[in-house]
């Protein structure tokens, strides 16, 4: 009997697997989830986490990306990554509550400019909005924010009206119907959201006040799994000393911060209430942020703490 030329079963396993052990492209072994949206600062902040992944990327094993629509409401945005669904990194403003259930790189990507509040107004109203010079003032305005948003509840510890929405659609109708005042957005959004969503028949930019508060916004990650966090910490350090990410910052807000006007505006701060002590801490060394470079402590109106009742849920 001639058996003696049927191979082994270890040669017909080794045949089998090794396609398998060295494929021809060797990416890494799961793929990177991140959120894309059709804003310009979710451009933004996905260029930035590319260019943080491409300076800590394993050549040898590539990352692969797999992008996931963001259009999710924040508070479960912050529930999946935190626990490994559907993100792996996701951006957003942080509060003490937040980085209880994910783990932050704690470096504002924004570099204050999501602090730096001005407000989409019903064109009619402008005058009022001119108007306005003390803190009384201030505080007939009835403001609306996102009722998940880490805003909320820094606006009524200074004892301003806050109603709370849903959607930003729903937000709008509310200031179109006067059931609100004023949408207070940071500098990157509202600008581009009056184009983006066509309201400017009767929306409009305010263009004499603006809210101040320290509000960094940041890449989340789960504590479950620290290593891409480790990765973006180290990307930071990277893209701080080779200049990309002022540079990835200006390419998308240079024009917007101009067409702002920050410096003819009447500003208001409020101190957070609902910062951890590692963001305090980090506020403490940073140098990058924005509004501490271009905005006068001087020339601001301190609103005092009176309520920090109001708690994200």
């Amino acid at each position: 009997m001639a058996h003696h030329n049927i191979p082994s079963v270890k040669k017909l396993l080794f045949a089998f697997l090794v396609p398998i052990l060295i494929p021809a492209t060797s990416f890494s072994a799961n793929p990177i989830r991140l959120p894309r949206g059709n804003s310009s600062w979710s451009a933004y902040a996905n260029e930035l986490a590319l260019r943080i992944l491409k300076v800590t990327e394993n050549h040898k094993a590539p990352d692969k990306i797999e992008w996931r629509a963001e259009y999710q409401a924040q508070k479960r945005q912050i529930r999946n990554v935190s626990e490994g669904i559907d993100f792996d990194v996701i951006w957003t403003m942080t509060s003490t509550e937040r980085e209880s259930h994910s783990n932050p790189v704690h470096v504002d990507i924004f570099k204050g400019l999501m602090g730096s509040r001005v407000f989409l107004i019903r064109k009619d109203m402008a005058q009022k909005f001119a108007n306005i010079k003390t803190i009384e003032d201030l505080k007939k305005i009835n403001f609306v924010q996102g009722q998940d948003y880490p805003d909320t509840p820094i606006l009524k510890s200074a004892g301003l009206t806050v109603h709370e929405g849903d959607a930003f659609g729903d937000m709008i109708e509310m200031i179109r119907h006067k059931r609100a005042d004023a949408f207070p957005r940071g500098i990157p959004e509202p600008l581009i959201e009056i184009d983006m969503f066509h309201i400017d028949q009767d929306i409009s930019l305010e263009n004499h006040v603006m809210i101040s508060y320290e509000a960094p916004c940041y890449f989340f990650f789960s504590k479950k799994d620290p290593t891409l966090r480790e990765r973006f910490k180290k990307g930071f350090e990277i893209i701080e000393k080779d200049g990309s990410f002022d540079r990835i910052f200006n390419k998308h807000f240079a024009n917007v911060i101009k067409k702002i006007n920050v410096t003819n505006r009447v500003i208001f701060h409020i101190n957070n209430p609902y910062l951890s002590e590692q963001s305090k801490e980090a506020l403490k060394s940073q140098k990058l942020w924005y509004n501490r470079g271009t905005l006068d402590p001087k020339k601001m109106i301190a609103l005092p703490t009176v309520s920090t009742e109001h708690r994200e849920n």
